[in-house]
Order: C-alpha cells, then structure tokens, then sequence
C-alpha cells in the first residue's frame, strides 16, 4: 500500500531538515589528544600555580591569552589557586599554532593543516617537568578561536590532570 503524504506535510519535513543542517555543522568536532604524567611524583602536594610562558610572542598573542584563560578557568575548577611564580607549586607554560605535515605519496603531497596546543607543568622548586598534555585537531577559516580553545582544554584535562582533593 503506497502512502500518499500532502504537500504541506513534505514542505514542513523539508523546512525542518534544512533548519537542522546548521545545527550538524556545529557539532563539537573530536581532538586528538594525549598526557604523560611522571609516576614518582606526587601531584597531592600540589595547591597552587602560576603561569611560565617560554615564548613571550605566544603569551601575547591573541590566541595566547584566550589559552592562558581557559587553562586558568580549568586550573582553577580542579581546585588550584593561582600564586605568583615565587609562591606558587608549580609553573605551567603552553604554546599554541598550527602545523604543516606532508606526507608523499608517489608524486602527490598531502598537507594536513591542524591546530595544536600543548600544555607543561613544572615543579617550581625542582625544574622537572611533571606532567604535560597536548591536542590537535584539524581546523577550518571557520572555526572560532574561542570555543575550540575552550574545548582543547577540556579536552586535554579531562581524565589526564590530577585534580586537588
């Protein structure tokens, strides 16, 4: 038995399939991420931080400080206090960018453009570095610096950095 749908009836199925294509695009889209953390250390003596930054033109970046923000709003939430560098536990220092790799393939290159951020934690008393994390994703002119770093965070905290109990 064939079913015979009005016309109203397939232009509402059409408008609302339509509307939701935006939606699809939003989706979060997944990192690529890891953590190594060193196992002798013990991460419950860990109250405070403070924040390192090796390359001063990445801290000043526009993208810098939004990573430096989201890390401390993260740092934070896991029950860490923010203490200048002289008091503070441990020092963390991050970079962010984008890379090219090139992989050949016969006579073709394939470029892969992808966004990363890696973050370190130091011992402020020792130098050794305790722990770090990274993530990378592939990123379009479309994304939003914002939310992806938000989410890169997310992403690399979750599971992987001790929190203060």
């Amino acid at each position: 038995m064939k079913t015979r749908h009005s016309k109203a009836t397939l232009l509402f199925a059409l408008i609302i399939g339509v509307s939701l294509l935006p939606l699809i695009g939003c989706a979060p889209k997944r990192f690529n991420t890891g953590a190594h953390a060193d196992t002798t250390y013990d991460f419950a003596s860990i109250d405070s931080f403070a924040f390192d930054v090796a390359r001063p033109q990445v801290k000043a970046s526009a993208n810098g400080q939004l990573l430096e923000e989201a890390l401390r709003k993260a740092l934070v939430a896991r029950g860490f206090a923010e203490k200048t560098k002289a008091d503070a536990d441990v020092l963390i220092s991050y970079d962010v960018g984008a890379y090219t790799a090139a992989a050949l393939s016969g006579a073709n290159t394939l470029v892969k453009r992808d966004g990363g951020i890696t973050v370190w934690v130091y011992d402020r008393k020792t130098g050794n570095q305790i722990w770090y994390g990274w993530s990378e994703r592939p990123l379009s002119a479309a994304d939003q610096p914002e939310p992806v770093i938000n989410d890169a965070v997310d992403a690399i905290f979750q599971g992987r950095m001790p929190q203060n109990q």
